[in-house]
C-alpha cells in the first residue's frame, strides 16, 4: 500500500549522511571500559566495607572513656586507644574472609552478629596484630590482654550468632555480724529508763547480743522485749544468783549447752546455724558442718589442754558468761572451763562481763596508779588483786592471760582502739567495787575470728551513760 512509501527509499532516491556506517573510535571503546572497571570497583568497596561495618559494628565509634568505664581497675579490661588507632588503619584495609576467627575490639554497648563459626569458649581477645595471607588463620594475639568476649557454640555457617561482651563478676559484698555485750545494771527495773535501753538497741541494729544482769527477767519477757529490736531467736539461763544471762539473735542459733555447775553465776554456750552469714564462703562450700550439737566434754577438769584439737566444725561457737565479782582465785577456776572450748572450736567467742583486768591495759592503771587504790579496802583487794609469793599484793591478770595463752585468744579491742577504753564506772555509777577506770567487758575471738574483725570498740555516750553502770562492748566481723 502506498502508506508504507513514505518509509521506503525510492530507487532513484540519493542516500543521506545518516545511512552511511561510520568505523568505531578505539579511544571511545577504551574510555568505557575503564569507566566500567572503575565503577565495578568502587561497588565492591562499598559492599566490603559494608559487609565488615555489618559483621563487627562501627569500630570507629570506641572511645578511650567508653573502654575505661569498663573496668577501670581490671587488668583485662586495659586498653590502649593509641596502639588501636594505629592497628584500626591496616585493618581496614585488609579484606575479611568468612573463614577468619577474627574479632577486632569492639564497643561494650555493642552486640556482634556474624556468619562465622566460633569456638564455644570464652576468650581474652587482645589488639590483632597484621596477618600475611601466607600466614595462619589463627589470629595473633597481643601480650596485653583486652575485652572478655563470650562467645555463642558452634553453628553451621548460615546460622547467625550473637556475641556479646562479658564483665569481670562484680566484687563478693562480705558479710558483716556486728556483736554486742552488755551488762544491764540488775535487768534495769526503772521502765523509763528501759526504753531509752530498747531505743539505744533498735538504733544500733545488733546482729547479736549477749546480755548479763537480766535480774527479774524470765525466757518469755527476754523474747517478747527482744522483739523490739528485730530479734526472734534467744537463749535464756536462769542462775543461782537471780543474775540471769541470756542471749539474743536476728539469725538462728541452737544452744549447746546451758551451766551453772562451777560458776558464780553461769555460761550459755550456742553455736549459730551455719550461713553465709555466719561462716565465710569458701569454709561453707566444703561443708565441714557438724550436722548435730556437742558434748563440751573438754570442759571437765581431767582433760589435758595439749590434748585438745579444733573440731572439724566451721560454724561460729559463742560462749556468754558472767565471772565471779568476789574472787579472783575462784574466777581463775571458771576461766578453765572456758579455755577448754576455746581450744576445741576454731571460730568461737567468749563475750561477757568477766570481771577481770588484762594485761594489755597495765600501762594505764600503772600511769593511774590503780594497785594503791585496790588496796584501800578489802573488798576490791579480793576482787581484783593478789599476793603470788604470798607477801607483796599485784593486780590479778591471770584469767585474762589464761585466755590469752592457754585458750589462744585473742583481743580485738586492743588492737583496733587508739587510746585505753574502760567499761565502768559510768557517771550513773553506783557500784563501789567500780573504784576507778577499768575495762572488765570483753568479746574474746579465736584466731580466725580475730583474723575477721574490722572493728571493736567501748560505746561511750549519752544513753549508754544513763542505762547502766557497765558500757556495752561492740565488735564487728567481716568476712
Amino acid at each position: 500500500g502506498s502508506h508504507f512509501h513514505c518509509c521506503r527509499m525510492d530507487e532513484h532516491d540519493e542516500p543521506s549522511d545518516l545511512d552511511v556506517p561510520h568505523p568505531v573510535s578505539w579511544r571511545g571503546v577504551v574510555f568505557w571500559a575503564v569507566f566500567v572497571v572503575i565503577a565495578v570497583s568502587f561497588a565492591l568497596v562499598q559492599l566490603t566495607n559494608s559487609n565488615k561495618n555489618e559483621r563487627y559494628g562501627d569500630v570507629h565509634d570506641i572511645s578511650e572513656a567508653e573502654l575505661q568505664d569498663l573496668h577501670p581497675k581490671d587488668p583485662y579490661y586495659a586498653f590502649s586507644s593509641t596502639e588501636h588507632s594505629s592497628k584500626q588503619s591496616e585493618s581496614e584495609s585488609e579484606e575479611s574472609s568468612p573463614s577468619e576467627n577474627l574479632s577486632p575490639p569492639i564497643s561494650p554497648s555493642k552486640t556482634i552478629s556474624s556468619d562465622d563459626s566460633y569456638s564455644s569458649e570464652t576468650e581474652n581477645i587482645g589488639i590483632i596484630d597484621d596477618i600475611s595471607e601466607s600466614e595462619t588463620k589463627t589470629p595473633k594475639i597481643s601480650s596485653t590482654p583486652t575485652h572478655s568476649i563470650s562467645q555463642s557454640p558452634s553453628r553451621s555457617p548460615t546460622s547467625t550468632q550473637s556475641l556479646t561482651l562479658t564483665k569481670s563478676p562484680e566484687p563478693v559484698v562480705k558479710s558483716c555480724l556486728k556483736i554486742a555485750t552488755y551488762n544491764i545494771r540488775e535487768g534495769i527495773q526503772n521502765l523509763a529508763l528501759r526504753d531509752v535501753f530498747i531505743d539505744y538497741m533498735q538504733q544500733n541494729s545488733f546482729d547479736i547480743v549477749a546480755l548479763q544482769e537480766l535480774n527479774h527477767w524470765t525466757e518469755s519477757s527476754l523474747q517478747e522485749i527482744a522483739r523490739n529490736w528485730n530479734h526472734t531467736h534467744s537463749a535464756f539461763l536462769y542462775t543461782d544468783t537471780g543474775y540471769h544471762l541470756g542471749i539474743t539473735s536476728r539469725l538462728p542459733f541452737e544452744v549447746i549447752r546451758e551451766r551453772t555447775e562451777g560458776f558464780w553465776h553461769g555460761m550459755i554456750h550456742i553455736r549459730m546455724k551455719a550461713s553465709p552469714e555466719t561462716v565465710p564462703l569458701d569454709l561453707l562450700n566444703q561443708g565441714n558442718i557438724t550436722a548435730t550439737g556437742f558434748d563440751d566434754v573438754h570442759d571437765d577438769d581431767d582433760v589435758d589442754l595439749q590434748n585438745i584439737s579444733p573440731d572439724n566444725d566451721e560454724s561460729l561457737h559463742l560462749i556468754v558468761t558472767h565471772l565471779d565479782p568476789h574472787s579472783s582465785d575462784h574466777r581463775l577456776e571458771e576461766s578453765h572451763h572456758l579455755d577448754h572450748q576455746s581450744r576445741e572450736h576454731s571460730r568461737l567467742l567468749i563475750l561477757g562481763d568477766l570481771n577481770a583486768l588484762s594485761e594489755y591495759d597495765d600501762s594505764h592503771y600503772t600511769e593511774n596508779d590503780l594497785l594503791s587504790i585496790l588496796s584501800s579496802t578489802t573488798a576490791l583487794h579480793n576482787k581484783f588483786l593478789y599476793q603470788p609469793d604470798g607477801s607483796n599484793s599485784e593486780i590479778d591478770y591471770r584469767v585474762l592471760h589464761k585466755f590469752y595463752s592457754e585458750g589462744g585468744l585473742k583481743d580485738p579491742e586492743v588492737n583496733l582502739r587508739s587510746e585505753f577504753q574502760h567499761t565502768v564506772p559510768t557517771e550513773s555509777n553506783e557500784d563501789l567495787a567500780h573504784a576507778a577506770e577499768m575495762r572488765l567487758d570483753y568479746i574474746l575471738a579465736t584466731q580466725a575470728m580475730w583474723e575477721t574483725c574490722v572493728d571493736s570498740y567501748v560505746d561511750q555516750n549519752s544513753n549508754t551513760n544513763l542505762i547502766s553502770d557497765h558500757y556495752p562492748v561492740v565488735t564487728k566481723f567481716c568476712f
